[in-house]
């Protein structure tokens, strides 16, 4: 997450750095193909923290919206 601080929220910005930040972070993954999803490992996981990202994101930018109406009461 502290690679992240300060990152755009533009997609392809964040996807980038999280790619980036995923990539280098010293790890076991292996890039070996998961027989059911088709897909490396190692991507498995970018995939998941990507989705983890949005989720965040949301949940932050709803939180945001709820204190903005709250304070313009």
């Amino acid at each position: 997450a502290r690679k992240l601080a300060g990152v755009s929220t533009r997609k392809d910005v964040l996807y980038d750095a999280i790619a980036k930040a995923h990539h280098s972070y010293p790890c076991t993954a292996t890039m070996v193909t998961d027989p059911e999803t088709k897909e490396p490992i190692l991507h498995i996981g970018g995939f998941t923290i990507r989705e983890e990202v949005e989720k965040a994101l949301e949940k932050d930018k709803e939180r945001k919206l709820k204190e903005k109406k709250l304070s313009n009461r």
